[in-house]
């Protein structure tokens, strides 16, 4: 879906669908839902694999009862959906005035199925594993597992076509939360955004993640500020400032060997 160039799923079984992430306002889900029924008339319910405005504002085209997310991630939604959308409607402003219009028009509808860890869900023949691996893209996370073909919807834990997103990130984390997705050996993964890829596409994401991470780290001890890292990153500087302040600030956070959470 453009102008994000953001990924939505359709999973299928003999009795129930699911659609991974809804979309970027209520006129998109609805359509998301449309053609989902065309393809499948089946019972129909949704994962927000996180609360980002562009993957969960067309969940008002849905029961609230139908839709899966992390317990964060509906805290989230119910506590800072409403500025959420704001923000959305001026980051979309000067690039697509429909857009803008589209998200104003869209309610924040909070997602009733919470997991913490993981939840299987059986739309009838076919095992959908929804997946916590930890904190990255952000603190709630999830991925959807499909046993039979070996796919595996990532959400924007997984980038590709730009670097990794880092406003609301853990990045010391995020490449242990990698790490757990290839445990499950998959044969295609699908970003939120971009093309399909591959493991060793996310390997080597999770080296570059892995490489930021221990830069931070030692840059840290070495009371080096963070401005000073922005060459040895192994991403762009604007992503890569981001990325070091975010750790720089956790890091300093951390209490009895646990970061403060948030």
């Amino acid at each position: 879906m453009e102008p994000f160039r953001l990924n939505v799923g359709l999973v299928l079984g003999r009795e129930m669908a699911l659609l991974v992430d809804t979309g970027p306002s209520l006129e998109d889900g609805r359509a998301l839902v449309s053609r989902s029924l065309e393809l499948a008339p089946l019972p129909l319910g949704a994962l927000n694999t996180h609360a980002h405005f562009d993957h969960c504002l067309g969940n008002g085209a849905l029961d609230p009862g139908h839709i899966w997310a992390h317990r964060r991630c509906a805290e989230h939604q119910r506590w800072d959906g409403e500025e959420d959308r704001r923000e959305a409607c001026v980051l979309v402003r000067a690039i697509d005035a429909a857009l803008e219009r589209r998200i104003a028009a869209s309610p924040v509808v909070v997602p009733d199925c919470t997991l913490e860890d993981e939840a299987v869900l059986d739309l009838g023949g076919r095992l959908v594993t929804l997946t916590h691996p930890g904190r990255g893209h952000t603190d709630h996370d999830v991925v959807a597992w499909v046993h039979d073909s070996r796919v595996l919807f990532a959400g924007d834990l997984v980038e590709e076509g730009a670097p990794p997103s880092f406003e609301d990130s853990f990045p010391l984390e995020w490449p242990g939360a990698l790490g757990e997705l290839l445990t499950r050996d998959p044969l295609r993964i699908v970003p939120g955004h971009g093309a399909d890829v591959d493991a060793a596409f996310v390997r080597r994401q999770m080296e570059e993640l892995g490489r930021l991470a221990d830069l931070c780290r030692s840059g840290l001890r070495q009371g080096r500020g963070s401005w000073e890292l922005l060459r040895e990153a192994p991403f762009p500087a604007e992503a890569a400032r981001v990325a070091i302040r975010r750790a720089y600030s956790q890091m300093r956070e951390q209490e009895g060997g646990t970061w403060m959470e948030g």
